[in-house]
């Protein structure tokens, strides 16, 4: 797996990182569909080559979305939306 990277078009709303068979992996659930929004996007990043750890940032929309419009969620005044990520060791 590449470690900072832009993932798009999430198949299953389950995302699992780390390497197989070895300890420290983590499942990232994305909302309680089998499968995401089209527009979801997974981001992973960590500072640098030597850094203990990786980030998982879930979005709910492709990256830029307030330049370019696409997958943007607008939420108007009195309105709620949800998006629910849970996290857990695999």
């Amino acid at each position: 797996m590449q470690v900072n990277g832009l993932y798009g078009h999430v198949r299953s709303n389950d995302v699992r990182f780390g390497e197989r068979g070895k300890p420290g992996g983590v499942i990232v659930r994305l909302g309680t569909d089998p499968v995401p929004p089209a527009d979801t996007t997974v981001v992973t990043w960590t500072a640098d080559d030597q850094a203990p750890y990786y980030c998982i940032e879930p979005w709910m929309g492709p990256p830029n979305a307030p330049e370019h419009k696409r997958g943007l969620e607008l939420v108007r005044p009195g309105e709620t939306r949800t998006f629910s990520v849970s996290v857990a060791a695999k």
